[in-house]
């Protein structure tokens, strides 16, 4: 054990819990409390941006990248804050922060040498082809070539991605320090949303941070909170995607105190998913819980669940019910409101695109379809929409086959759980909204795409390989719906 020990620390330098938490602790502070004083200021926030992007930069140089994955992760709190370019091209500070991370890979020659230095697996090079097929196209279509540049800059940023987080991901300690900074950032996005939303007066107060903290209300008569600090209600997004890193970080944090605040956090998220309206987020949602008591064969518990979510839903205003059946009609075909049906119009006129079109007519041709495997085929091609579609279901395949055929005991399964219930959730955003044509939307969805196929390549060690010594500690019985705490007896040894 101390062998195994001794080497992690050898080849993880920077894995120490404190530097951990202090990288999370900068992130939070360069992208979310800068801008905040920023708006409290009255001040520009684009130049507020650009101050903390150069102190970003400048402190990762100053470390490395391992610290500086993390200042990435806490980057999505930015949202739609860019720099304008072109007419159709921005930049986004994450971007940035992905190529300073990359180039201090590549100079610091990870273990998994490669004869370019860059690692991603062999679909995203198989695309690699595509992506230039589709520039081509493009332009004999005359397209903007910035307009272009923007859609295809979604799908390249994930060569960096894999190159960085395949760099970083090699110990427990950084997937632990991902998972959390994940999670707080996902929780910070969710209370601010919950401040504007409720708080509305307090927020206009901050006109350089919150634009327009005035809930919208749709046709159904559902308020939705405008996340305006974020730029779109797409913060929901976020939310969705970590929540499930609850499973493994209770299992991390033992005391009361910090259980409580998990708590606290997942009920911050689950808010913030509700405020945001968006009917395939709460369906994504409810999906997830189901995956959570199926893998932890707690089918009472999951009964009593059902009962409190019953309970709960007779509780809540009519127009959640109202929101809740317009999505059940536009599943069917017939949509009963305007947003349903543009939804519909445009994956119907994208099929239609692939079929008279089956080369594709090149980059930003489909327009945004909300599905983005079938944006693919109408940009680059069917047979480039089926490489994707087949990457995501064999990813997700082999996730799942790791859950069900594998032990229950080893260390390491509750953070897969999470990572399969999160990819998921993943696949339904890439199915149902523009993803990929945004930087500050792919990142969320990309990183837990990453994060699944590096714990793929990553073996499973023996549970005595992390025992360290008998402990009688045991999860609360109300935590024990999942059938995650005491029964798994790998759990409590990950961290």
């Amino acid at each position: 054990m101390r062998t195994w020990l001794s080497q992690s620390r050898r080849s993880l330098p920077n894995a120490r819990p404190r530097r951990t938490s202090t990288g999370i602790v900068t992130a939070l502070v360069l992208f979310a409390v800068v801008p905040l004083f920023a708006g409290l200021l009255h001040f520009s926030v684009r130049y507020a941006l650009a101050l903390a992007t150069v102190a970003a930069s400048i402190w990762v140089l100053k470390n490395d990248y391992r610290q500086g994955f993390l200042l990435l992760v806490g980057s999505m709190l930015l949202g739609y804050r860019t720099f304008h370019v072109t007419e159709y091209l921005n930049i986004h500070p994450l971007e940035v922060l992905l190529a300073l991370l990359l180039c201090l890979v590549l100079m610091s020659r990870p273990r998994f040498r490669t004869p370019t230095g860059f690692w991603s697996p062999l679909w995203v090079w198989c695309l690699i082809p595509f992506w230039g097929w589709g520039w081509i196209v493009g332009m004999i279509a005359a397209n903007p070539w910035d307009l272009m540049l923007s859609y295809m800059a979604g799908f390249v940023m994930l060569i960096p991605l894999f190159t960085i987080a395949r760099a970083v991901l090699r110990g427990r300690a950084q997937w632990q320090a991902v998972a959390i900074a994940y999670y707080v950032t996902a929780t910070c996005i969710a209370a601010l949303g919950l401040f504007e939303r409720f708080l509305p007066g307090a927020a206009a107060l901050m006109s350089g941070f919150f634009s327009n903290p005035a809930a919208t209300t749709e046709q159904d008569g559902f308020a939705r909170a405008t996340f305006s600090f974020w730029g779109h209600p797409d913060a929901a997004f976020v939310c969705l995607l970590a929540m499930p890193f609850v499973v493994p970080i209770w299992s991390w944090r033992r005391t009361s105190l910090a259980r409580t605040i998990i708590l606290g956090a997942l009920a911050i998220q689950i808010a913030g998913v509700y405020i945001s309206g968006f009917r395939v987020a709460w369906l994504l949602l409810g999906l997830g819980f189901v995956l959570f008591f199926f893998f932890g064969r707690r089918y009472r518990s999951a009964v009593l669940a059902v009962a409190v979510f019953a309970v709960t839903y007779s509780a809540l205003p009519a127009e959640v019910g109202a929101r809740a059946e317009s999505l059940v009609m536009t599943l069917e075909g017939r949509p009963i409101d305007t947003s349903g049906a543009e939804h519909l119009n445009r994956f119907w006129g994208a099929v239609d695109l692939v079929r008279s079109y089956p080369a594709g007519l090149g980059w930003s041709s489909s327009g945004w379809v909300h599905c983005d495997f079938l944006q693919v085929a109408g940009d680059l091609g069917i047979l480039a929409g089926i490489l994707f579609v087949g990457a995501y279901f064999r990813a997700l395949g082999r996730l799942g086959a790791r859950l069900l055929n594998g032990r229950r005991d080893y260390p390491t399964r509750t953070l897969h759980v999470a990572l399969f219930i999160s990819f998921c959730s993943a696949g339904g955003l890439l199915a149902t909204q523009p993803i990929f044509v945004l930087p500050q939307v792919a990142l969320p969805v990309w990183l837990i795409w990453v994060l699944g196929e590096i714990s793929l390549r990553q073996p499973i060690l023996p549970v005595k390989v992390f025992q360290r010594g008998a402990s009688n500690l045991s999860s609360p019985p109300y935590f024990q719906l999942g059938g995650y705490g005491a029964r798994d007896p790998g759990v409590s040894q990950v961290g």
